[in-house]
């Protein structure tokens, strides 16, 4: 199943490469063929595609410099086809305009600089990008210093995956939603019975308890974001891809709009009632 979703997140990576260089493609061959003089149409498509090509093979170059990311080569192949893509219509519709005539004298410089430049760019990304991410099983027990250390070694000797290793990781953040949810229901409860009392106004009741729970949220998210980075690191260490504790932070997020949903709902009902 791990490895099912491994090939999922891969293929929905590329879609968005690709997705993204076709729609600014598309977006700015349109334009430049609305810029008189017409005739130069094709001439500004080219520049467009070629330009766009040679930023999204460079884009995977640098990603060689970014500690947390990743260079695949093919990345670079879905840039390069959702720009082939994006100009394609505006092309079309530019030579129905302005017929095929002199064109072929064009195509010869720009199959040539598309060769001499992007060819050799994208043959360097073939040897200096890292793999396709793949589940692999490891016979060896890492020695693994945490707070669960039950989850990832057994006295027998376990396979390590990043499921297991982020396993532990979702038990902290279970932990650390129970923690807000207490102080949550308590902080509404305070506002709740003092807005019964009446002691104060309901303006300076609401500024009073809303800096309250900025503060409660920004521990909160202080604390989560602890256990993310040393998920992270977790994962690095183990010769797996950072971007597996992802699910972490997405389950965090969702969390939270849900816990601010609930305390909303209870307070209303409460006010309401009076």
């Amino acid at each position: 199943m791990l490895e099912t979703m491994t090939l999922h997140s891969v293929g929905i990576d590329k879609l968005q490469h690709f997705s993204f260089y076709a729609i600014i493609a598309f977006l700015l061959a349109v334009i430049v063929c609305l810029i008189p003089p017409f005739v130069n149409g094709f001439s500004r498509i080219c520049a467009v595609a070629f330009s766009l090509m040679f930023i999204g093979i460079l884009e995977e170059y640098r990603q060689l410099l970014v500690p947390e990311r990743t260079t695949e080569w093919q990345d670079a192949v879905a840039n390069m086809l959702g720009v082939s893509i994006g100009v394609f219509l505006p092309l079309l519709i530019h030579l129905q305009w302005r017929g095929t005539k002199q064109l072929q004298r064009s195509f010869l410089p720009l199959g040539a600089v598309t060769l001499f430049v992007l060819a050799p760019l994208l043959y360097g990304l073939t040897v200096v990008s890292e793999p396709l991410p793949t589940i692999t099983v490891r016979n060896d027990a890492f020695p693994v210093h945490n707070a669960y250390p039950e989850d990832i070694q057994t006295d027998s000797e376990q396979a390590l995956t990043p499921e297991t290793i982020i396993k532990k990781y979702r038990l902290q953040l279970e932990e650390l939603k129970q923690y807000a949810n207490q102080n949550i229901e308590q902080l509404a409860e305070e506002a709740i019975n003092e807005w019964k009392a009446k002691q104060i106004p309901l303006t300076a009741l609401y500024t009073k308890y809303m800096k309250r729970a900025n503060e409660l949220e920004k521990q909160i998210n202080t604390e989560f974001q602890q256990i993310y980075e040393t998920a992270k690191t977790d994962l690095q260490q183990h010769g797996f891809a950072s971007e597996y504790a992802n699910p972490l932070k997405q389950e965090y997020e969702d969390t939270k709009e849900e816990q601010k949903a609930e305390m909303m709902q209870k307070v209303a009902g409460e006010w309401f009632e009076q």
